[in-house]
Formats: C-alpha cells, structure tokens, sequence
C-alpha cells in the first residue's frame, strides 16, 4: 500500500508541475501548487471576495471631564513658586480662594504668550468657576487635599497667628532644615506642564512623590 501511495504522490507532482508549465507557457502567472492542482480537477478559481468601501472604525473616545491631577498640581505648585500669589512680607501660605482664582485666570488666559489655556477644552469643568462650589473649585479643594497628604504641601505653622490658618496652604518644607520637600526635577517637569499648549490627547505620567 505504501508503494502504491508513492507511486500516485510522484504521479501527481509530475501533472502538477506539468500544468505549471503550461500556465506559464501561455503567459499567465506561474500559479501554486493547489492553483495548478484546482486546473488539472477542473475546478474554477475562487474570486476574490469584493467588499465595500472601509468604513473609518476608529472609536470616537469620550474626552476627559477634567483636566488631570498632573495639571492641575502641576499649576497649583507654580501658584507659590512663581511669587505672584505670596503675601506681604514674603509669607509663602496662599489662601484657598486666592489660588482657585489665579488658576482660573491662567486656565483661560493661558500662560505662554499667544497660547490659550484649558478653559476651552473643559467648558462643563469651567462652568460657573467663579463660584465656590464649581466643579473647578471642588477640584481645586480635592487637588489641594491630596498634595498635602503627599506631603507636597503644608499648613501654616501654629507660630503664624497674624494669618488665618483655615484653608490656607504653602509649600510643605523640611522640620529639620527648613528647605522645601519638593525636588528640584519635580519644579521643572510642574513648570514644562504649565507651559505645554493644551491637548487632549496629552497624557502627562505622575512625576510627584510622596514625602517622608
């Protein structure tokens, strides 16, 4: 039986090769081996099956409420480093309501020259910010709340009885030394954020670290 299999397995590849040979000769294209098998059983070549115009299946993503907690930490950190908030006489603690307007104003003025800012792209997050109880206030307060539990940020020291201590915020610093906790590359990636044009598809990984 093994024989006989042999014996019509190279008959074949002998016909196969055969009709390949023919194809070409005519000009067509050298075919495959199921091609030229298919030819010699008579059985007709499959069409290629048509199909319509590809429709864009791109999924339309739902864009974000609001912005992410890297932006907004990344603006809150530059309302005291960039001294345009601090109180007379160089105190470095800024009231709540105090920062929640000067990140307003820079969400819709823009911070670069000839840039927007992000108002525009979260009208629902920016709606009514004026308010206190906005969304972008609440946010504002959430935001605020995190980074001084991170350490980031800190109350003011019982010895400041000459500022109302109650919802007030500074940069949180060392007892021993005094220097501020956040780190020099923490400054820069927060100030490259403020100043990006605003996107989106941005997407800004978290470059803040908790403090011992």
């Amino acid at each position: 039986m093994a024989g006989t299999q042999k014996r019509i397995s190279d008959a074949a590849v002998v016909k196969i090769n055969a009709e390949k040979r023919r194809q070409t000769g005519l000009g067509l294209p050298q075919p495959t081996d199921a091609q030229a098998l298919d030819a010699l059983l008579g059985i007709e070549p499959v069409k290629p099956a048509t199909r319509g115009p590809v429709k864009n299946r791109k999924k339309t993503r739902k864009p974000p409420a609001k912005p992410s907690a890297q932006i907004i930490d990344s603006f809150i950190i530059w309302a005291f480093k960039l001294g345009e908030l601090q109180i007379k006489g160089g105190n470095p603690y800024i009231k709540r309501v105090i920062l929640c307007d000067w990140i307003r104003d820079k969400f819709i003025k823009g911070v670069t020259k000839g840039v927007k800012g992000w108002a525009d792209l979260y009208p629902e997050f920016m709606k009514d910010s004026n308010k206190d109880d906005s969304p972008f206030r609440n946010h504002i307060s959430y935001r605020l709340k995190a980074l001084t539990e991170m350490g980031i940020l800190g109350r003011i020291p019982q010895d400041h009885t000459d500022i109302t201590r109650r919802g007030t915020y500074g940069l949180a610093v060392s007892a021993t030394t005094g220097d501020v906790l956040l780190t020099g590359r923490e400054k820069e990636i927060a100030l490259a954020v403020i100043t990006l044009t605003p996107d989106l598809d941005l997407v800004i990984p978290q470059f803040l670290t908790k403090k011992d």
